[in-house]
């Protein structure tokens, strides 16, 4: 706590002076919610080119409208516009929301192969949609190494469900991209490997004993 005071504290008294606004890391979540709830992610767009279009529409970098409001509001007046706009959204759709909540949740650890080439006239080809698979094959292998884990009652695999877990939240809350799931990809890859091995190690050694039981019976 007192390292987190200590780095934001001063961050945000400095975008008190600069932007009127004490914010401790930066003003960009009404653009994430804009992306995540509006009505293109549920009218059955392809979600490529939805993507893509209402990132124009909304944020600064790739929109000229969105520009010209950003700078004529400022930084802070324009998040919290589009910020108000999500939030009666989502409280319009709340069934929706939690389909959307589960699209993100599974496309946090599973991401869709179009994400590989965002922004892009590159098409998904077989080697982007293999990745993708790998990609998925390994965090549900991951997840029910876990499971299968806390099931025998190893709780320490609780710390590694914890930090396998949490990290995802935020982007389920908004939406996936392929680096927000760089915190856990490396451990769930290791925890992939993990079950598989042991998995095969249990397979083989119940075939050797299998084995060694038919050749005892043989004499």
């Amino acid at each position: 706590l007192a390292v987190i005071a200590t780095v934001l504290g001063p961050w945000a008294l400095r975008n008190s002076a600069a932007i009127g606004a004490p914010v401790p890391m930066r003003e960009g979540m009404g653009i994430s919610l804009a992306l995540a709830y509006y009505d293109g992610r549920i009218d059955g767009s392809d979600p490529r080119q939805a993507d893509y279009r209402r990132f124009r529409e909304v944020s600064p970098l790739m929109g000229v409208a969105a520009r010209r409001e950003y700078v004529q509001k400022g930084e802070v007046a324009y998040n919290k516009g589009l910020t108000d706009t999500a939030r009666r959204w989502i409280s319009h759709h709340q069934a929706d929301v939690w389909r959307l909540r589960l699209r993100n949740f599974i496309g946090f650890y599973a991401p869709p192969a179009w994400l590989w080439v965002r922004f892009t006239d590159r098409p998904t080809g077989w080697w982007v949609r293999a990745r993708a698979a790998l990609v998925a094959l390994s965090a549900i292998v991951g997840w029910v190494t876990i499971s299968y884990a806390l099931w025998r009652r190893r709780w320490s695999w609780l710390f590694i469900a914890a930090a396998l877990l949490l990290p995802s939240l935020p982007y389920i809350a908004t939406y996936p991209l392929l680096r927000y799931r760089y915190l856990v990809s490396t451990l769930l890859i290791f925890v992939a490997v993990h079950g598989t091995v042991s998995a095969l190690t249990f397979v083989m050694a119940r075939t050797a004993a299998r084995r060694r039981q038919i050749r005892a019976a043989d004499r």
